[in-house]
């Protein structure tokens, strides 16, 4: 019914009774297109010290014609209520509801529709709601019917809040900073913030996946690298070899999130102590070398005296990720005795058979260099072999200059 349907009971009623009534509340309110609750009217009007004459009229007249509407009222809900559709019979895990006491149970008409629901059911969607998140970032969203994913109207929050209310569970603190907000999203955030990001800080390590939290990690050993002793975590590795990370460090991980972006100042200087305190404590009683050890280059310091101490150990270098190649040996040369004079008949013997040696054929000798060069190359290779097609003129003219032919008849 609409909000004129009491001024047009009581119009109504004065006619029938004979009843006066101001011609201000007969001209503005019922002839004209201007809306009043029953409520404003009553504390205005019929209690007012404009219209203190006529107050007793008025207040009987309001009585009544109150009753009367609420009659109509009831009579249209029920009326409602048998002619719309009752189709569920269970909550959101499937249970069956008549096994549950009425206390524990709320229905919803929307639009000619009944939705019974379990009370516990709907704190739960209600509170996840009011502190869903991406991330670190506070999204708070209006309540859902769970089964047509349409939102709630304001009435239909007031009537399960009240649910809740007269129920045997405990309010939530959440919905009952909700409902002081008059269920308006835009002011509950504002006046809760600080609350819902410290709870979206707890849902971001629940439920964030193991990038994000590697990623977190890894920058949480590099703020805290000094009093860390230099550990830091391998940047290209499985995602298996990830979860270890996280499942090792998750739990200092809670408190250096609270250090970096809760809103409270008390919480993050306690984050902040805590989170170094049990990094220190993890990796000064932990046998555990899955960590890797940043060294210091000394070539960077000029004075001694600067260099941090204590010095960190390297656990894993470099050279053991990579082994470097072995040095290539050469044959060793044949002793030099000093003591030993060469006389000089072996130096002339020496010269004459480097002169003998260089007068060899230069065929010869460029033969000998490829045979040497393939057999460096590949060792398998056969290095007389005979060519498969009957070798070309053109080619014979140039065998002379090319070291790489080899003529096979030698012409007189």
């Amino acid at each position: 019914m609409s909000n004129k349907s009491l001024l047009w009971i009581i119009n109504y009623l004065t006619k029938k009774d004979d009843i006066y009534l101001p011609e201000t509340i007969s001209n503005y309110f019922i002839d004209s297109s201007n809306n009043i609750t029953d409520i404003s009217f009553y504390f205005h009007y019929v209690t007012s010290d404009v219209f203190k004459k006529e107050s007793a009229d008025m207040i009987k007249l309001y009585i009544k014609a109150k009753k009367i509407k609420n009659s109509f009222k009831n009579f249209f809900y029920l009326y409602k209520i048998k002619k719309a559709n009752h189709v569920i019979c269970t909550d959101l895990y499937l249970n069956p509801l008549n096994q549950f006491s009425d206390n524990q149970k709320v229905s919803i008409l929307i639009e000619n529709t009944i939705y019974d629901f379990r009370i516990s059911n709907i704190i739960n969607l209600w509170n996840g709601a009011l502190t869903k998140n991406d991330g670190l970032f506070v999204k708070p969203k209006e309540l859902k019917n769970p089964w047509t994913n349409i939102e709630f109207k304001k009435y239909n929050l007031y009537n399960l809040f009240f649910a809740i209310l007269n129920s045997n569970f405990i309010m939530n603190s959440i919905i009952l900073s909700f409902f002081k907000t008059n269920f308006e999203i835009d002011t509950f955030i504002y006046i809760n913030f600080p609350l819902l990001k410290d709870i979206a800080i707890t849902n971001f390590i629940k439920y964030s996946s193991t990038r994000e939290l590697y990623d977190e990690i890894h920058n949480m050993l590099v703020e805290y690298e000094k009093d860390i002793n230099y550990f830091y975590l391998p940047q290209s590795i499985t995602p298996n070899r990830k979860i270890f990370y996280v499942k090792e460090l998750s739990n200092i991980l809670h408190y250096y999130c609270i250090s970096k972006f809760s809103c409270n100042p008390l919480k993050k200087k306690c984050g902040y102590e805590r989170c170094k305190t049990k990094l220190k404590t993890y990796f000064e009683n932990s046998s555990n070398t899955a960590f890797y050890i940043r060294g210091i280059n000394l070539n960077n310091y000029t004075n001694l005296s600067n260099i941090p101490l204590p010095i960190p150990n390297v656990i894993i270098s470099s050279e053991e990720l990579e082994p470097p190649l072995p040095p290539i040996e050469s044959p060793p040369s044949p002793p030099i005795e000093n003591d030993i004079d060469i006389p000089a008949t072996a130096i002339i013997e020496s010269s004459q058979d480097l002169e003998l040696e260089s007068m060899s054929s230069d065929e010869d000798s460029e033969l000998n260099d490829f045979e040497y060069e393939h057999t460096l190359s590949n060792p398998f290779i056969n290095t007389f072999s005979l060519p498969r097609t009957p070798p070309n003129q053109n080619n014979e003219l140039q065998s002379n200059s090319s070291p790489f032919s080899i003529s096979l008849f030698r012409r007189h």
